[in-house]
């Protein structure tokens, strides 16, 4: 019994000490940046891949990862990516009509206008308090009082988004 456990401690000890050198060089890839990873074309390549990324999941079939798309758009100002965006603003989920007219606003993307005029429209009280701040901040402060109204609204969820 006494000699199974030695060797039961010395299998442990062994996996304990072999397991982490076995993570560490086992790893494909390297957490260390090199002069190499920032050449022209590793850049370029990265980039188009993230790119294409974000395409992906601005069609994505899940509405949050839409949405998540979009607030990636807009914090990363890829305006190119800004139609796809607007074409979002007559989706069938709240949240990504929401997103999409919030990036409309936060990256000031004026060809959208005409399309955040039918979303002051919409059924949804966060979309339209969402077409107001965008509307706001390309300029039309008529539609500030939609904001001012829903600061005082009687949905907490409304007036956090006001």
């Amino acid at each position: 019994m006494e000699h199974k456990r030695k060797n039961n401690a010395s299998a442990l000890t062994h996996l304990i000490v072999i397991c982490p050198i076995v993570f560490v060089f086992g790893c494909d890839e390297s957490l260390q940046t090199t002069p190499g990873d920032l050449s022209g074309n590793n850049l370029s390549a990265s980039w188009t891949k993230a790119q294409r990324i974000i395409q992906d999941a601005l069609m994505d079939d899940d509405p949050l990862a839409r949405s998540r798309a979009i607030e990636v758009v807009a914090s990363t100002r890829q305006l190119k990516l800004m139609p796809q965006v607007q074409r979002l603003m007559q989706d069938n989920s709240v949240l990504v009509r929401f997103a999409a007219a919030l990036a409309v606003g936060d990256t000031q993307y004026s060809p959208a206008k005409r399309s955040l005029n039918k979303l002051l429209k919409d059924k949804d009280a966060n979309v339209i308090i969402a077409a107001a701040y965008a509307m706001g901040k390309l300029g039309s402060t008529e539609h500030l009082q939609i904001l001012r109204k829903a600061a005082t609204d009687s949905d907490q969820v409304v007036r956090a988004n006001a």
